[in-house]
């Protein structure tokens, strides 16, 4: 019976861990490559847009390690293979577009596919917190998954304003403006 205990804890233990490093890898990954494309992009929307998810991005890692290590469990190294190729794809797209407009549409799409990772992550990870033992970091967790979602819904909402625009001005790839 004990046994059987013990290794419900353990397996919990490393599920855990393995959720907050990967949300540790994406988050320090972000932190570096965001403010990279700021300071390449000419388009003054996306460039507003890429200030404003680094910004919650830097709260979001800053929270994580905070109440990970709180619980005993800080952020580790790890080799996150669909977390890195999320994120290179955010870089190859800013890199390999033949346009503005190509450019702007790759990263967002491509930011967007790791906000979404980055929900799922989260949700993993509160599904190993139980509600009564780890209730404080479960609620910590529950609202940074909930800022991941918007983060997300900013980028739906960004890529609709794209459409809009490109209706309004079809054959033109000088992204949007920003207003």
């Amino acid at each position: 019976m004990f046994d059987k205990h013990l290794n419900r804890f353990r397996e919990g233990f490393k599920k855990r861990s393995s959720a907050i490093n990967e949300l540790g890898f994406v988050y320090k990954r972000l932190e570096r490559l965001l403010p990279a494309l700021v300071r390449r992009v000419r388009e003054p929307a996306l460039t507003e847009v890429l200030r404003d998810q680094h910004q919650v991005d830097v709260d979001s890692k800053d929270r994580l390690i905070r109440v990970a290590q709180d619980m005993g469990q800080p952020p580790g190294a790890c080799s996150c293979k669909e977390a890195n190729a999320l994120v290179e794809d955010i870089y190859y797209a800013d890199r390999s577009a033949p346009n503005a407009d190509s450019r702007t549409r790759g990263i967002v799409q491509s930011l967007k596919a790791v906000r979404s990772f980055l929900v799922r992550t989260w949700g993993r990870l509160l599904d190993e917190l139980s509600m009564d033992a780890l209730g404080a970091f479960r609620d910590e967790a529950a609202a940074l998954q909930q800022q991941e979602a918007s983060q997300h819904g900013r980028l739906v909402a960004f890529t609709k304003e794209l459409d809009a625009h490109h209706r309004q001005a079809p054959g033109t790839d000088d992204g949007l403006r920003a207003g």
